[in-house]
């Protein structure tokens, strides 16, 4: 596949795209994660979605988010048109991007961090159907529209980089578009009432016990999930048809 050009990018040495109006979101799970996935990007043979190579490096929590065979599974059982273009939101560093890219006939990951997008480019850096680009994503605009958009692990923390008076009404309007007449959009977040909550597991984003339940009263923190009813709202401004499924025991690692 030719790559594309995006206006207004600058393709780096690294093989991301970066915008002129990139500033760093600051988001990371620390320089020491990255080094080790990068260490292990750098020295193993197969980084395909399914590499027991990387299987064999999980060695903590981080490692195994990133390097699990069971990332994909949360979007694995959906029968999407394989010919489709995909806008990834929030490539992290590449686990659900290398899934797409194998399964999909072009991808777009944004990623609002530098040293993820590398980490998302290294993942993929034998296919040539995957394009990093490091940008403030409610700015950037494609002249051609994708058929699937998957946001993964990134709607709840719309309060920390987007702008206007709801930042998640506004994420809502930006998907819908970038999509097709007959797009489709995939959203994958925890249950602010899930189970685990009520069973005394930290909230996941702040840490805080029990601070979803009480629906987000205490400060510190501009991430948050939502429930059934509030998820639906949002979504039902702009998708007039909705799906709602609960991934056992939650999106990050469920079970086929």
């Amino acid at each position: 596949m030719d790559a594309p050009i995006f206006p207004g990018f600058t393709l780096t040495a690294d093989g991301v795209w970066v915008s002129s109006q990139y500033e760093d979101i600051g988001y990371s799970d620390g320089k020491d994660v990255e080094k080790y996935l990068n260490d292990v990007f750098d020295n193993v043979d197969n980084l395909s979605c399914d590499s027991d190579e990387l299987v064999s490096y999980i060695k903590d929590w981080s490692s195994e988010y990133h390097l699990s065979i069971d990332r994909p599974n949360v979007i694995k059982p959906f029968n999407f048109n394989k010919d489709s273009r995909v806008l990834e939101v929030g490539a992290g560093c590449g686990s659900i991007t290398r899934y797409l890219a194998e399964n999909y006939r072009e991808v777009v990951s944004v990623e609002g961090s530098y040293a993820r997008a590398c980490l998302a480019r290294k993942r993929c850096k034998d296919l040539n159907n995957v394009h990093i680009i490091v940008a403030p994503f409610q700015h950037v605009h494609f002249d051609d529209l994708f058929d699937l958009i998957v946001c993964i692990g990134v709607f709840e923390y719309a309060g920390s980089f987007v702008s206007g008076a709801d930042p998640y009404d506004e994420l809502m309007k930006y998907f819908h578009g970038m999509l097709n007449q007959d797009g489709k959009l995939f959203v994958a977040i925890e249950n602010q009432y899930g189970l685990k909550y009520f069973s005394s597991s930290a909230e996941d984003h702040s840490g805080n016990m029990f601070e979803g339940i009480e629906s987000y009263t205490r400060k510190g923190t501009n991430a948050r999930t939502f429930g059934y009813n509030k998820l639906k709202e949002y979504v039902s401004r702009y998708f007039v048809n909705q799906r709602f499924y609960y991934p056992y025991p939650d999106y990050k690692l469920c079970r086929c």
